[in-house]
């Protein structure tokens, strides 16, 4: 069965008996690593003991076929079961594993992990398929996501964030989930118990990385300045953003552009158009956001839309490469932009 991480967790404590394994894969190797050690915490407690995890390797399976199953039905010494791991996993073990999945009434608890693992993988096609086993993909954090992270370690470390504050932060924080929550938990133990989080102390504590860089090209490309708009481009790819992020972001910024836009058709003011985006403008680039209101036009907006559906479906073509056609289409957006500002001006 599918499973996401919370939920695993969930199951461990409270479905002991009717599930038996998990496999956590995916993109986000840090949600994997956390979800990997609550998992652990689950069953072996917190610190945990030595006496109730065994670690497996591929390479001691391909050995000896029997030592899963043979860990999987030893009772442990101390508690009522153990867990144990087999970590960077691939298909390479996947009859071993699902051997083991076949196993009934295991008294322990099995934790694969693997990284990225495609939807034909055997692997991961075992696990979804499993009645008492869960697949339980780790992916990037969506920004509600995110923003729930933020007031979960804020709440047990006992700070408060003023609303500015997380905005900041959220534009600041990544797609990696270990990294975002020591980013918040600096922040928190910066603010001290009982104290609260102004966006002074975001500026001053959470350094910039990937999704700042992701900012940095969409307004600078919207703005129209083109040598900003690559350099931009160029720093978000060292710091980690894929190509496809950052045409996502694109499409999402002229997308409120464009309801602005529309807004402003019915004759609405700007800043009451604006004030109905969700989530709200950030102040730092309000005056940029309202300087691009009035440069792009409704049929300029749709055509950049278009053209940046246009790149992203191009970057899901095999061997096509995905980095050029993301700059291609910034440049031909940051030149379009600078276009209109020309001819508005």
């Amino acid at each position: 069965m599918k499973v996401n991480p919370e939920q695993l967790v969930d199951r461990l404590e409270n479905l002991a008996g009717q599930f038996c394994a998990a496999l956590l894969f995916g993109p986000d190797h840090g949600l994997i690593s956390e979800t990997l050690a609550r998992s652990v915490a689950a069953v072996a407690g917190n610190p945990a003991d030595p006496f109730l995890i065994a670690e497996i390797t591929p390479a001691q399976l391909k050995s000896d076929e029997a030592l899963l199953s043979d860990e999987l039905r030893a009772l442990p010494m101390l508690g009522t079961r153990k867990i144990i791991v087999i970590r960077q996993a691939t298909d390479a073990i996947f009859k071993v594993v699902e051997a083991a999945l076949g196993i009934p009434d295991t008294p322990n608890f099995l934790l694969v992990e693997a990284g990225e693992l495609p939807p034909r993988s055997k692997l991961r096609k075992a696990f979804e398929s499993a009645k008492s086993a869960g697949a339980v993909g780790c992916y990037a954090d969506d920004h509600h996501k995110l923003e729930q992270l933020v007031h979960q370690v804020t709440q047990l470390r006992g700070v408060r964030i003023e609303p500015e504050a997380v905005r900041e932060l959220l534009s600041r924080l990544g797609n990696d989930r270990m990294i975002s929550r020591g980013e918040i938990e600096k922040l928190a133990l910066y603010a001290g118990d009982g104290g609260e989080i102004k966006v002074d102390e975001v500026i001053a504590v959470v350094g910039n990385n990937a999704a700042l860089s992701i900012d940095h090209v969409i307004f600078d490309t919207g703005d129209g300045n083109i040598p900003a708009a690559d350099q931009a481009l160029s720093q978000a790819l060292i710091n980690g953003v894929t190509p496809v992020q950052i045409l996502r972001a694109l499409q999402m910024h002229f997308q409120r552009l464009h309801v602005v836009a529309n807004e402003l058709q019915r004759g609405t003011p700007l800043d009451a158009a604006m004030s109905r985006l969700r989530p709200p403008v950030f102040f730092k680039v309000k005056s940029r956001f309202q300087r691009q209101c009035r440069q792009w036009s409704m049929d300029q907006l749709t055509s950049a839309m278009s053209l940046v559906l246009e790149a992203e479906s191009q970057c899901k073509q095999t061997g096509t490469p995905v980095a050029a056609i993301c700059q291609r289409t910034v440049l031909r957006l940051a030149t379009a932009a600078r276009r209109h500002a020309k001819e508005r001006a």
